[in-house]
């Protein structure tokens, strides 16, 4: 969001996009950077536009990116 304080779901869409198709869902998890990113959105506009921003693509899919990964990768 630093980067448009606008943002939107579709507007970061071919963002999220790229950087899943360069490292692979595998690789990849959602984040915040909250408390600073309540400057420019609420925390559930957040998680609803990374929802948003990948809800055509498998729900296994989305659940690696939403929570999977982060389980494996910080091991908890």
């Amino acid at each position: 969001g630093m980067f448009d304080r606008n943002w939107t779901a579709d507007s970061i869409r071919p963002l999220v996009r790229h950087v899943i198709g360069s490292f692979g869902v595998e690789r990849c998890m959602f984040g915040t950077n909250f408390p600073v990113d309540s400057l420019m959105k609420d925390y559930r506009s957040v998680w609803t536009s990374f929802h948003d921003a990948v809800s055509d693509i498998s729900a296994p899919d989305q659940s690696l990116l939403f929570a999977e990964n982060a389980e494996r990768i910080y091991r908890i």
